[in-house]
């Protein structure tokens, strides 16, 4: 390898095993940098997946890896045979491939995820990105047939219409209470009347819509706005292929694969339990914890998933001391539980979890919080948001307060609230994004942008909110919140893929 080949390989090594919570000595990563050299991209990411998985396994206690340990795990991983697909896989932002969408649909895969680049053009590419995908599902929507859509760029110049014409594009406020919309070609300002018709769904800045009204020659006024329909993953699969989008390594999705799916057919009696605002400073929430352990023992799940954030009181003086005893409280309590050896703990953070600024994706909790874990070899901490793959089901984990965000960013709420999970949920399949809001609103790494995305959706997607509970299906997607994991009652869900089943359920800490 030239000098600056093998220097980037050093520091991907190096990235992937910290943000594992590992740390190689300076010999031992020079060990790894030769071993993986003669590798391409894809067998390098393979092997060092597989050496942060042997570190697991052998119930490594420490963060710090030396030579002589890291040998000892390459031979053991070497040695095994087990190259099959696992049931269940966990993958951050960091190993989600990097796709774009050209103007005609047509997938485009990207070898390597740009870090580097002025973040003003990330932003660019990653908003017309957030239209276009959109857009390509204009001419495959049964809907929409017969319809012209008329591009910006195209009124601007000409006299008022005869009648109503329909523009799609980003609702977006200039000032005040002016809003305009854009798409490729253009941006005009619209008038939203009394008269103004809203079909199903929440109605917010940042949102692409169809809008119907008649042009004035200067402003759109506007008589009914929509969102464009959903796709179910099959229609989208039917244009962009079987390209694995979701994460990892293979190449095609899991979804596609024989084995994966063939596996799922024998009827593996798997599920899922998924929480949300563990707050694990407080005591009762800690009870319940020990409470639901203590249920599932009869018939232990395939993986817990806990969702921030994990602090009662965070941003305070004394947060992370709260949650550091916390989290050591909770390491103690899965070890009374050997029975869930098999399980994987998957910890995903909150938005106000670690301490930063309130910016997308969050990174995994910081190390110091996962030291407690350190001797337990089935505790993962990821990224918000987090893709798992269990057999050949994709399933996306977001936290965040996705309907108080929306509703507080919208020109108009539905009058049936009974409704409102469905109208979220709506919102966020058609934009095909998890958090379709201007970055004024909420912060993104441009570069990591794409892993916000739900193109096409995944078999679940939780949507961890602190709204009450609910769980909906959007074109075959299910769509799960558990609600939060205290206050009255300790709610959660449990998912069984088999029969694509959201079972609620909650723990009353009163009786």
């Amino acid at each position: 390898l030239k000098m600056a080949d093998r220097d980037s390989l050093k520091k991907n090594i190096s990235s992937r095993f910290k943000i594992n919570a590992f740390t190689l000595k300076k010999d031992a990563l020079e060990f790894a940098v030769e071993k993986l050299e003669p590798f391409d991209k894809d067998k390098r990411a393979y092997w060092i997946k597989r050496l942060i998985e042997g570190l697991r396994k052998e119930n490594f206690n420490g963060t710090v890896v030396d030579l002589d340990t890291l040998r000892n795990v390459t031979a053991a991983v070497s040695t095994s045979r087990n190259d099959n697909i696992p049931i269940l896989n966990v993958f951050d932002v960091t190993s989600v491939p990097r796709w774009d969408i050209a103007p005609d649909g047509e997938l485009i895969m990207h070898e390597e995820r740009k870090e580097n680049g002025l973040e003003v053009d990330n932003a660019t590419m990653a908003l017309r990105q957030r239209l276009m995908i959109v857009q390509t599902r204009i001419s495959r929507t049964s809907e929409l047939d017969g319809c012209t859509i008329s591009p910006i760029d195209s009124l601007i110049s000409s006299a008022p219409s005869e009648g109503t014409i329909i523009v799609v594009g980003v609702l977006v406020k200039i000032k005040n209470d002016q809003y305009h919309i854009e798409d490729l070609t253009g941006c005009i300002p619209i008038e939203i009347t009394d008269q103004t018709t809203f079909h199903a769904g929440i109605f917010h800045i940042g949102s692409v819509m169809i809008f119907e009204g008649e042009w004035d020659g200067r402003v759109l006024i506007t008589c009914a706005i929509a969102l464009l329909p959903s796709h179910s993953a099959d229609e989208t699969r039917a244009y962009i292929g079987n390209s694995n989008l979701f994460g990892g390594t293979e190449r095609i999705a899991f979804r596609s694969c024989p084995k994966l799916a063939n596996r799922a057919a024998r009827g593996a009696d798997s599920s899922i339990v998924i929480l949300s605002d563990v707050n694990v400073d407080n005591h009762d929430t800690r009870r319940a914890l020990f409470l639901l352990l203590e249920g599932f023992t009869s018939c232990p799940p395939t993986a817990f998933i806990l969702c921030g954030d994990f602090c009662s009181r965070p941003l305070q003086l004394d947060s992370n001391q709260l949650v550091e005893d916390g989290f050591i409280q909770l390491a103690k309590l899965i070890k009374q539980f050997p029975v869930y050896s098999n399980s994987q703990f998957i910890f995903v953070p909150g938005m106000k979890d670690g301490g930063l600024t309130n910016i997308l994706p969050r990174p995994p909790l910081p190390q110091y919080l996962q030291k407690p874990f350190s001797s337990l070899s089935n505790c993962i901490f990821t990224t918000n948001p987090a893709r798992v793959q269990l057999l050949n089901q994709e399933i996306v984990i977001y936290r965040n307060d996705t309907v108080e965000r929306l509703c507080n960013n919208a020109i108009h709420v539905p009058d049936n609230l009974d409704n409102l999970p469905n109208d979220v949920v709506r919102s966020i399949t058609s934009n095909a994004h998890l958090s379709p809001l201007p970055p004024s609103i909420q912060p993104i790494i441009w570069s990591l942008d794409s892993t916000l995305r739900l193109h096409p959706l995944p078999d679940l997607l939780i949507m961890a909110d602190r709204f009450e509970n609910y769980h909906v299906e959007q074109k075959g997607c299910i769509v799960s919140n558990p609600g939060p994991f205290g206050r009255l009652q300790y709610h959660f869900h449990v998912y069984f893929p088999d029969k694509r089943k959201i079972d609620p359920s909650s723990i009353d800490l009163s009786n």
